[in-house]
């Protein structure tokens, strides 16, 4: 990519006459893509682009942007960039929030895409012109995100870790690629960047999904899960299993992570009142799955959950022409409390 992007993927409005109540913003990471880096791709198989194929099915009045940029920023000054890149962001969430009042605010960001959120985030709640996008913001969910360095040397195995996309490590093992020397060069920089987004992480429903799967071309982790994670009280923590690049890509809402990041939405800003009436009308939507089928157990600094992909899963449903809902009242007609509401509705005036 050339140039910064902030694409509108749905909007609620156009796709069916209905108001935004929720905005939804994506954020890629190395060598990502706003629309790639989230697209489910096989051969033989139709793309499934999960923030407008999937996710409008199950919240229908969630509003979905996808910010994009130069990959390319990461073979320079990383520290600079990734504030640079902040800053853009703020803007253009600004930009294109401008009347929304208080609208609930979703931040996805995968692999250093999650550092451009956190450093958005930390210039949100330090600058009055950007304010309504910091108390807006409901939740934040990494895909990936290196956290942690909790010194040079740990920022230093990341910086590695990342070597694995970019470029190949030297006979001695030390990171060769311009972006993974510039983390470890402004290691301390992104340590107070760590310690200033720990402070503000109260306000927020953090989520962290990690990689259990080594990257096929060097057999490692890209970030390993205690990178992965920020390890605050309010945390909560999945692993997923696919290798870095696959973590954020769902080919059906079936998909355990899918499952996981709708359910967290819902979570911090309620579930969309709309999808329960498409529901009745024919559009499906999936549970969850339970504690026991995917293992639920209790960690320091929050829940981790490993996910796989659930067995039954089906071709998603690849239509477009998505019906508008129209609300509906139901009674049960035997039910006597029913009676008196259905009588007293016969007398009143039909205007």
């Amino acid at each position: 990519m050339s140039k910064t992007q902030f694409k509108e993927v749905y909007d609620p409005f156009v796709s069916l006459g209905l108001t935004p109540t929720v905005d939804l913003v994506l954020v890629h990471g190395v060598d990502g893509d706003p629309a790639k880096t989230w697209t489910w791709q096989k051969k033989d198989s139709p793309p499934v682009f999960w923030p407008a194929d999937l996710l409008p099915k199950e919240r229908p009045t969630t509003r979905v942007l996808s910010f994009g940029f130069n990959a390319a920023m990461y073979h320079s000054n990383t520290t600079s960039t990734i504030r640079d890149r902040a800053r853009n962001l703020l803007g253009l969430i600004s930009a294109r929030r401008a009347g929304s009042g208080t609208r609930p605010l979703i931040l996805v960001g995968h692999c250093l895409g999650g550092l451009v959120i956190k450093q958005a985030l930390c210039f949100a709640n330090n600058e009055e012109r950007y304010r309504p996008i910091a108390s807006s913001t409901k939740a934040v969910i990494f895909f990936g995100t290196p956290h942690n360095g909790a010194d040079k040397s740990s920022w230093n195995l990341i910086a590695k870790g990342y070597d694995a996309l970019l470029g190949p490590l030297t006979k001695k093992g030390s990171a060769v690629s311009p972006m993974a020397n510039a983390i470890t060069r402004y290691a301390d920089e992104l340590e107070e960047m760590k310690e200033d987004f720990a402070c503000l992480s109260p306000r927020y429903a953090i989520t962290s999904f990690y990689e259990t799967h080594t990257w096929g071309k060097t057999g490692q982790l890209i970030v390993p899960k205690m990178s992965a994670r920020m390890m605050v009280s309010k945390e909560v923590a999945y692993g997923v299993e696919q290798d870095h690049q696959e973590m954020c890509r769902f080919e059906n809402a079936k998909n355990d992570a899918f499952l996981m990041l709708r359910d967290r939405i819902n979570e911090a800003v309620g579930e969309d009142t709309a999808a329960g009436a498409a529901q009745k009308k024919g559009v499906n939507t999936v549970q969850a799955p339970t504690k026991a089928q995917v293992g639920l157990e209790e960690e320091v600094g929050g829940i981790e959950m490993v996910l796989g992909s659930s067995p039954e899963a089906v071709a998603p449903d690849r239509r477009t022409d998505t019906p508008r809902v129209v609300p509906v009242i139901e009674f049960n007609r035997e039910d006597p409390a029913a009676k008196v509401v259905m009588d007293a509705l016969r007398v009143i005036p039909r205007l």
